[in-house]
C-alpha cells in the first residue's frame, strides 16, 4: 500500500459512539489542563506576593514600583491620607468625588 493508500485508511468514518468516547475524553483532558495552569497561576501570584513583590497593574495611588515593589511616594501619600481623612469625615464617597473633582491636585499621569 502506497501512503495515499494509508493516509486514505486512516481517514474512513468512525463510528458514532467511538467519536464521542475520543471527543469527550480529549474534552476532559482538555478541561483538566485548564484547571492545572489555573492552580499554578494562582499558586505563583500567592508566593510572590508573600515575598512583597508587585505582580503588574496599575499601582495604587500614593505608591510606585521600584524593583517590583511597591515604594511609597510621599506627595501621593499625603493625599491619600487627606482622602481617607475626608472620607470618615463625610461618610459620602459621591460628597467626597465632587469635592475632590473641584481641587486641582491630581496624580500626575
Amino acid at each position: 500500500m502506497n501512503s495515499w493508500g494509508r493516509w486514505r485508511a486512516m481517514q474512513r468514518p468512525i463510528t458514532r459512539p467511538s467519536r464521542t468516547l475520543t471527543l469527550n475524553i480529549l474534552l476532559s483532558f482538555a478541561q483538566f489542563e485548564r484547571e492545572v495552569i489555573g492552580e499554578r497561576i494562582r499558586d505563583k501570584f500567592a508566593a510572590s506576593r508573600k515575598k512583597g513583590l508587585w505582580m503588574g497593574g496599575w499601582p495604587p495611588l500614593g505608591y510606585e514600583v521600584e524593583n517590583r515593589r511597591l515604594v511609597v511616594v510621599k506627595r501621593e501619600a499625603a493625599l491619600v491620607r487627606r482622602i481617607f481623612d475626608r472620607f470618615a469625615k463625610t461618610g459620602s464617597a459621591l460628597s467626597l468625588v465632587a469635592e475632590l473633582r473641584q481641587q486641582p491636585e491630581r496624580k500626575a499621569a
